[in-house]
């Protein structure tokens, strides 16, 4: 397995990082030459030999974000297309810490994602109300609107907490911009539009999961006032029907996981 690909930064200039950040991003598109190309690689093997490449290109980018003479149209990428390639890579890592691409003895399972490099932007709550305010003010179909839109997307798709948000806020700047009433803030129109997406998610998971409704809404309650993911033993009393010893503990682990994901996407604390 590669190393982590080590850069010095002292006695380098931003010419020489550039151009090993463009070697790097040409060794990436031998294995991957578009961000649709991640979706091919179905063996472990080649989604590792991509893991490794586009780490090197974003350590570098990182290296080379420290430049003030930095000329990103000097790179053999564009910014669009290396956050086109950040979702892919976020969404394979996604799926092999939550078990759904890999086993549980995978070597992928034990690769250094070096996600802080990825996620550097820290985003807050009203730095997200001041990008919506000014995406409702301007013109539905206007050139600002897009770029800001296109601002708050890239804002999102880098930040740990609300990377899995993003859907919800596009729902929003979609469906319920346009309807909002005169004189009306953003920010009321957002928290009823949140208030209402998580109370109908909760109610769907409670029926698919065949949940006790008022043992669920202790543990939102308790998550909502400690600020922490419920522990295994508070899971217990939410099924309505007891699984056997036999499959118990498989059954309150995975339930455990998806309570946390709930609560995890539908929290706007940051």
């Amino acid at each position: 397995m590669n190393t982590l690909l080590v850069v010095q930064t002292c006695g380098t200039t931003s010419d020489q990082q550039l151009a090993e950040f463009n070697k790097c991003v040409s060794e990436l598109r031998k294995i991957t030459p578009e961000c649709q190309s991640v979706d091919d690689l179905k063996l472990e093997s080649q989604q590792l030999q991509f893991i490794q490449a586009f780490r090197d290109v974003i350590r570098l980018h990182s290296q080379l974000k420290m430049y003030t003479d930095f000329d990103v149209d000097k790179a053999v990428i564009v910014p669009q297309e290396l956050e086109d390639y950040k979702s892919k890579y976020k969404d394979l890592y996604d799926r092999i810490n939550k078990g759904t691409a890999v086993e549980k003895d995978s070597v992928l399972r034990d690769v250094n994602f070096a996600l802080d490099f990825i996620i550097s932007d820290y985003v807050n709550q009203d730095y997200i109300y001041t990008l919506l305010n000014m995406i409702a003010a301007a013109p539905p179909s206007s050139i600002q609107r897009a770029k800001q839109q296109q601002q708050l997307q890239s804002l999102l798709s880098n930040d740990r907490k609300m990377y899995k948000k993003m859907d919800l806020i596009q729902k929003f700047i979609d469906e319920q911009i346009p309807r909002m009433l005169n004189g009306q803030s953003v920010q009321d129109a957002f928290k009823q539009f949140w208030d209402a997406e998580k109370q109908q998610a909760y109610d769907v998971f409670c029926k698919d999961e065949n949940l006790v409704i008022d043992e669920f809404k202790k543990v939102v309650q308790r998550f909502d006032f400690t600020e922490r993911f419920p522990h295994a033993h508070e899971i217990r009393p939410l099924p309505k029907n007891k699984p056997s010893a036999l499959v118990s503990k498989v059954y309150f682990e995975g339930l455990h996981q998806k309570t946390n994901a709930i609560l995890e996407k539908y929290d706007l604390r940051i």
